[in-house]
């Protein structure tokens, strides 16, 4: 499936505003993880990732950690691939990304282990899916992989 073929059947999709709440969806999903909170993401998100990030967040709660991501950047976005299946449209996106990634201790705010003195270049790759059905409902994040 191609770009036209998705704006043939949802005529208010554009690539380029997707490419940005793309970056957007990730950096808000960082943003949570460092805070320890995915209520503002949980509505934009699969229960199969809110469950993902539920456990890395009660992970560095129970050892009283937090996870930092200073200085995001999105150095590159783009689109993988388009399918649909099942009803539904899928997006995948390699967003890759440039940020310093460690891990403080949650009391104190002691570094613990990590990246804290460079940014580091990750890929992220990301799948949104969206009912075909319903046009206006929102492209939800599906699936989230960091390599």
């Amino acid at each position: 499936m191609s770009v036209d073929d998705l704006v043939k059947k949802d005529s208010s999709f554009g690539i380029s505003n997707f490419i940005s709440a793309a970056n957007s969806m990730y950096v808000m999903l960082q943003s949570a993880v460092m805070l320890g909170n995915l209520s503002r993401v949980k509505s934009k998100i699969s229960d199969k990732v809110l469950q993902k990030y539920q456990h890395i967040i009660d992970e560095f709660n129970n050892n009283n950690l937090r996870q930092m991501y200073e200085d995001i950047n999105i150095k590159k976005t783009e689109v993988l691939s388009i399918t649909n299946k099942d009803n539904d449209y899928y997006i995948q996106v390699l967003i890759t990304s440039l940020a310093k990634d460690y891990v403080v201790d949650k009391k104190n705010l002691e570094y613990r282990y990590g990246v804290n003195n460079q940014k580091i270049t990750k890929s992220n790759y990301l799948t949104f899916r969206k009912d075909y059905n319903d046009i206006n409902n929102p492209w939800i994040l599906d699936d989230i992989y960091t390599n």
